[in-house]
């Protein structure tokens, strides 16, 4: 599946260079890096799980201050928590998720500064729960669509080359309630993200 949503980056890519006659307007480029992830009401506790994140995006300038994005993005989330009880026991617990997401984001910039705002629209494309025992079947399935406010900032080390620091968080729960799993904590569960990219402006 990350292989597919590769070529479906490269192929956008491509697509978006044909922007280039408006470049006075239109910036684009790929970026990629990794996420720290946690799932708020999972039992655990801490940023202990970490993903892949990689995309590409489109820049719109609407003036020399405000600027807007669209991106696509593959975002590996999840949980991971292991630890050894009082009598030696080892404990495991593993929450490995994929989503391709499509970021819209405002940005103002401020000398070599973007500060972002807006709204993530996710799509979970892989799912998969672990413990010391192995894989387990949840009889609460996650939810396949993610809402998600995202807030970041940017800085520009030159015309070509950027470095992303991002904050996101489930605004719509990614699973609900079951009491009857000890691991969702009987509530709702929330993605809680942070990102590190390295961006890089093809055009």
């Amino acid at each position: 599946m990350i292989y597919k949503f590769l070529f479906a980056i490269l192929f956008f890519t491509a697509s978006l260079s044909g922007l280039q006659a408006q470049k006075r307007l239109f910036h684009g480029g790929i970026l990629g890096g990794l996420t720290m992830t946690q799932v708020q009401n999972d039992n655990s506790g801490g940023f202990n799980k970490i993903g892949l994140y990689f995309g590409t995006y489109i820049l719109v300038e609407f003036n020399d201050m405000w600027i807007g994005e669209i991106g696509m993005n593959y975002a590996g989330k999840g949980s991971r928590e292991t630890s050894r009880d009082k009598n030696d026991v080892y404990n495991k617990y593993v929450m490995r998720l994929g989503y391709i997401e499509f970021p819209v984001i405002v940005k103002f910039r401020l000398h070599k500064f973007d500060f972002e705002l807006g709204p993530s629209f996710g799509f979970l494309i892989h799912s998969k729960e672990l413990d010391q025992y192995g894989e387990q079947q949840s009889p609460t399935e996650f939810k396949k669509f993610e809402l998600a406010g995202i807030i970041g900032v940017n800085y520009m080390f030159n015309e070509k080359l950027g470095l992303d620091l991002r904050s996101q968080t489930s605004i719509l729960p990614i699973r609900t309630p079951n009491e009857g799993v000890y691991y969702t904590n009987g509530q709702a569960q929330y993605n809680i993200v942070i990102s590190l990219a390295v961006r890089y402006f093809m055009w």
